[in-house]
């Protein structure tokens, strides 16, 4: 599929308002990205996320990206914080699909720590989550290694986390809009960049050496950069 198709069949018509971690309070957010890595604690690091809490999220967040223009590509709640990876034109449309979802899970927990009869803290998630913009494919890559680790370190302690994507992929539960964008990019389906993690660093290293190329560098630059139009042909 044409880099162009996919950018035309994912994005709502919206105006759009003008590597490091940043948070929406400080400022320090770089909004001239279309994918984003972000990560929000629990308040305190509570372990306040079940695998009901962990569920309802996903949902109520999937129905806010739908909404607001956001492709939810990956996302793994664990007992403590959240991984999440998005493609979208314009970061602020990340930030409210998030806001909404937040709102209803923080009184979805409220009411499952109130019915169980535990103390209700006063805030369910830190403030600031960060949000940490993608610039190429390897980081990309390299990003969705590190959420799947996260996975992995709790199912080395016969644990699983409250909610993940990896668990649905492994059903072969794919949501279509992902498979193409990672098809488009890595050249390789969802089950062979789950072999390539299973392989370990070496396999991780071969696989993205695959992007250290002009063309592949020129195509980056055009689908990770916000600012540049997303009509990037083959040649």
């Amino acid at each position: 599929m044409h880099i162009s198709e996919i950018a035309d069949s994912f994005l709502q018509k919206k105006s759009i308002s003008n590597g490091h971690v940043g948070t929406f309070k400080s400022g320090t957010v770089d909004r001239n990205w279309r994918f984003y890595h972000v990560v929000q604690r629990t308040y305190n690091s509570r372990n306040l996320l079940t695998s009901a809490v962990g569920t309802f999220y996903h949902n109520s967040l999937e129905k806010q990206c739908v909404n607001n223009g956001v492709v939810l590509l990956c996302d793994v709640a664990m007992p403590t914080h959240t991984h999440e990876l998005f493609f979208s034109e314009d970061v602020n449309w990340i930030s409210e699909a998030r806001r909404v979802a937040h709102r209803a899970v923080s009184v979805s927990i409220r009411n499952e720590l109130k019915n169980k009869g535990y103390s209700v803290p006063k805030r369910i998630f830190d403030a600031n989550p960060g949000y940490i913009a993608i610039h190429d494919s390897t980081q990309l890559f390299n990003t969705l290694k590190y959420i799947w680790d996260n996975e992995q370190s709790l199912i080395k302690e016969n644990l699983r986390p409250a909610y993940s994507c990896f668990y649905q992929w492994e059903k072969e539960n794919y949501k279509s809009q992902c498979v193409e964008i990672f098809e488009v990019i890595f050249e390789a389906d969802i089950k062979t960049i789950i072999k390539t993690f299973q392989g370990g660093s070496a396999k991780v290293r071969e696989f993205t050496s695959r992007f250290k190329n002009q063309k592949t560098m020129e195509q980056d630059r055009i689908i990770f950069t916000r600012k540049l139009p997303f009509d990037y042909k083959e040649t």
